[in-house]
C-alpha cells in the first residue's frame, strides 16, 4: 500500500481432473461398446487489483483477472450413437478444453455521505477456446472465440436516519458480446445477449416488523 493507492495480486491454481464412462452404440447393428477416457489438466490464473482514493468519499478502482468456465458435464463424456441408416452421428468431445476468459474492469465510486451511493463502471472480457456446436448438436468442439464488454450505473439510497423509512437500490447496465467461429469467420452475438438490462429495487419500513 502506498498512501492513497493499494494493490492486491494473487494466482489461483485449479487442477482439474475427469474421468469419463460411456458406451459407443452403433443403432444399426444395436451393438454397445464400453468406452473410457480419463483426462487431467492444469490452470494457472493471475490476477491484480488497484484502488485509489481520490479522497474520503471518492474511489476508483481497477482490476485485471482470468477464469476458466468448464463444458457442460455430459458435453466431454467419450458417447458415440451412430446410425448409417438416418445418417446421423452424436459424439462426445473428450479433449474439450475450458474456456479461457481475461478480463479488465475500471470503477469510480461517490460515497453520498449520508445519502447512499453513486458508482460507473465499464468492463472487457476477452475469451479463447469457446465451445461451439458444428454439427447441429451432435458434437461440440472449441472452434470459437470472443469478446464481451458493457458499462453499469448504480445508485443506492440509504436511510438518512432511525425514522427514515424508505431504501432503495436502481441499476441500469449496457452490453454487447461478438462471437468469432473460427471455421467460417462469421461474427455473431452470443446466444440469449441481452443488450440492456435495468433493475430497480425499493424497501419502505412499516413498522419494527414488517416492511
Amino acid at each position: 500500500q502506498w498512501d492513497r493507492l493499494s494493490m492486491i495480486a494473487g494466482v489461483r491454481y485449479e487442477r482439474t481432473e475427469t474421468a469419463g464412462r460411456a458406451f459407443q452404440f452403433d443403432a444399426d447393428e444395436e451393438i454397445a461398446t464400453p468406452v473410457a477416457v480419463d483426462r487431467d489438466y492444469d490452470d494457472w490464473l493471475p490476477s491484480l487489483h488497484f484502488r485509489y482514493e481520490l479522497d474520503q468519499d471518492t474511489i476508483v478502482r481497477w482490476s485485471y483477472s482470468t477464469a476458466i468456465s468448464r463444458a457442460n458435464y455430459f458435453d466431454p463424456v467419450p458417447r458415440i450413437v451412430v446410425s448409417d441408416e438416418d445418417t446421423e452421428l452424436e459424439a462426445g468431445n473428450p479433449d474439450l478444453k475450458a474456456t479461457y476468459a481475461r478480463n479488465l474492469d475500471v470503477s469510480i465510486e461517490r460515497y453520498l455521505r449520508p445519502l447512499g451511493l453513486l458508482s460507473a463502471a465499464l468492463y472487457y472480457k476477452d475469451l479463447d477456446d469457446l465451445v461451439l456446436d458444428v454439427t447441429d448438436g451432435a458434437q461440440y468442439r472449441n472452434l470459437a472465440r470472443g469478446t464481451a464488454w458493457g458499462a453499469e450505473l448504480l445508485v443506492r439510497r440509504n436511510a438518512l436516519d432511525a425514522r427514515d423509512r424508505l431504501t432503495g437500490w436502481l441499476t441500469v447496465s449496457a452490453s454487447r458480446t461478438s462471437r468469432e467461429n473460427l471455421l467460417t469467420g462469421v461474427e455473431a452475438r452470443f446466444d440469449y445477449d441481452t443488450p440492456v438490462v435495468a433493475n430497480l429495487v425499493a424497501n419502505y419500513r412499516l413498522g419494527a416488523k414488517w416492511s
